[in-house]
């Protein structure tokens, strides 16, 4: 298989997570590569990539890889990088592993990145199961509003796109 990076860049021992950090890293350069060809080279990374793809959709932050880095927070072209990746994989192969996730972890983060998620892969027959993300509460409170901005940004992609 090509490495994900592109020419001889990774070692075999890089891990797929290592290797999609630095490609989305990528993406903020002045001289980045087009979003085509970034998001050909997540996907290059092969099935190994679905897991951490899915890790830093919800995570909302790309960790340093050198000493010299700073953290990032994510982006929307980072994520859009990210969902386009995802888009390369059928959605039975991409809607229960991130339900899986959701299961263990119904925090907000959680479910937004499972709307994003939604809004690639889904079709209207999902639509139920968006309304239900985006209303799962994680402790109900009388005082915090039904939706979160990001949940209501979510929920809205992904039911534009559906549509």
């Amino acid at each position: 298989m090509a490495p994900c990076l592109g020419s001889g860049l990774p070692s075999p021992e890089t891990s797929a997570r290592t290797q999609a950090i630095a490609i989305l890293r990528d993406s903020r350069r002045n001289d980045a590569p087009s979003e085509e060809v970034l998001v050909e080279r997540l996907a290059r990374c092969g099935p190994a990539v679905v897991d951490p793809l899915l890790d830093l959709l919800r995570e909302r932050k790309l960790p340093p890889l050198a000493e010299s880095d700073r953290p990032q927070t994510q982006s929307v072209p980072q994520r859009e990088l990210i969902l386009g990746a995802l888009g390369r994989w059928s959605p039975r192969a991409i809607l229960p592993n991130v339900e899986a996730r959701v299961a263990v972890d119904a925090s907000e983060a959680s479910r937004v990145a499972a709307l994003y998620v939604y809004s690639s892969h889904g079709f209207g027959r999902h639509l139920p199961r968006l309304f239900e993300l985006a209303a799962e509460p994680v402790a109900p409170s009388p005082q915090e509003p039904d939706l979160s901005a990001d949940e209501a940004d979510a929920l809205r992609a992904a039911v534009a796109r559906i549509l």
